[in-house]
């Protein structure tokens, strides 16, 4: 007799003559009606937490499954998966021990090359000999990426005043996104390059570079940005503010698909030059004119802005003359008037003389100065000489 482990159909042995050396395998049947017989055994496909789900695009989810048998010796079942899109995977082989059960794992990748909404529907089914489990049917569902790209984030824009021929701006650019960026930086309108001022600059200004501490930027990481500005006296220098634009682009990359996220809006840095307030007031020769009396004669004189703005002047006439004269003033403009950085401006002032005006020298002081705004220049004044003749044509000296 011979003690049969499991559940078999048959009984195989071979006889072996060590006389002659000869062996003879031969098979029986069982006898399925002794007592104890084998009964068919049977195998239980189950999932655990769920046949179907929805996966983000480009991502995996795992399937768990039990397969369990009732047979009472170890066996080794094929594993099936039929789907229609094939985005599932297992192992093709599973070993269950004696009346006892074991842990499948069934992964799923929904490829980049799936559009949210896409369907694959796998089926699973075990098989040991001519035991065949029931089948598990898993449903995946496509969604559209929700993973954040490298986003960059840049530091507010500031202003920095001229004071010499080389500015540094210095920004911080933070990665807000989920994925690892290349930054770079690029002009507001998106194309390559250093960042732009906005119009014309003063002649010789240019962005030198734009430099990252660190041109890798991981998730939530800071880098720092430096931008370095040629700013050179050119002489003809105006007040005011110089304002150039960028954007730091970043590029990020999950499998195969790229993402490309630039920070919004454009971050804007000013160079200013600072106001510097002047004038020139100078007398055309000749400074003395003559003139008789119940006459008038006209100095000349020429206001010229040294300074580096647009400024408004005021010309205030004399008040009165050495020696003590009736005679009056008029300048011309007689109001405030602008002149450009760099601008002249012709002024006229008109002496005229009393009927009963005494012959003689008289000397008088114009006045120039500027109106509103802060740190006015000191006011200038040119002199003239008026000289009252007897009569007739007047001579210029």
């Amino acid at each position: 007799s011979a003690n049969i482990t499991g559940c078999l159909g048959y009984i195989t042995a071979t006889v072996h003559n060590p006389t002659t050396g000869n062996s003879s395998p031969f098979s029986n049947a069982l006898n399925v009606s002794a007592t104890d017989a084998c009964a068919t055994p049977t195998a239980t496909l189950t999932v655990t937490g769920g046949s179907s789900r929805v996966v983000s695009i480009g991502s995996t989810s795992t399937y768990t499954l039990t397969l369990s048998h009732t047979a009472s010796v170890t066996r080794t079942y094929t594993l099936n998966l039929t789907g229609d899109r094939g985005w599932t995977s297992g192992p093709a082989l599973v070993e269950v021990p004696p009346q006892g059960s074991t842990e499948i794992l069934i992964g799923v990748l929904v490829p980049f090359t799936a559009v949210a909404g896409d369907t694959d529907t796998t089926t699973v089914t075990a098989r040991s000999d001519q035991t065949v489990s029931n089948s598990i049917t898993l449903t995946t569902v496509a969604q559209a990426v929700t993973i954040t790209p490298a986003q960059p984030v840049v530091s507010p824009g500031y202003i920095i005043e001229r004071s010499g021929n080389t500015i540094t701006f210095t920004h911080t650019v933070t990665n807000t996104g989920q994925l690892t960026g290349n930054l770079s930086v690029i002009r507001p309108d998106g194309s390559s390059g250093l960042p732009a001022f906005n119009g014309t600059p003063p002649t010789g200004w240019s962005i030198v570079s734009a430099t990252f501490g660190s041109t890798t930027l991981a998730a939530g990481a800071t880098t720092t940005l430096t931008i370095v500005v040629n700013v050179p006296d050119s002489g003809t220098l105006i007040a005011g503010d110089y304002p150039f634009a960028f954007r730091v682009r970043a590029v990020s990359q999950q499998g195969t698909q790229i993402f490309t996220e630039q920070s919004d809006p454009a971050t804007t840095d000013t160079v200013r030059v600072p106001v510097v307030r002047g004038f020139e007031f100078t007398a055309l020769d000749p400074t003395t004119r003559q003139l008789t009396p119940a006459s008038s004669v006209e100095f000349s004189y020429v206001l010229t802005n040294t300074g580096n703005f647009t400024d408004t002047f005021l010309i205030t006439p004399p008040t009165g003359t050495t020696p003590a004269s009736s005679l009056t003033f008029a300048a011309a403009p007689a109001s405030n008037f602008t002149l450009a950085a760099g601008q002249s401006r012709l002024i006229t002032l008109t002496v005229t003389a009393g009927a009963s005006e005494p012959v003689g020298f008289y000397n008088f002081t114009v006045q120039a100065g500027v109106t509103g705004g802060t740190n006015p220049p000191a006011n200038r004044t040119a002199s003239g000489t008026a000289q009252v003749i007897g009569g007739g044509t007047p001579v210029f000296v």
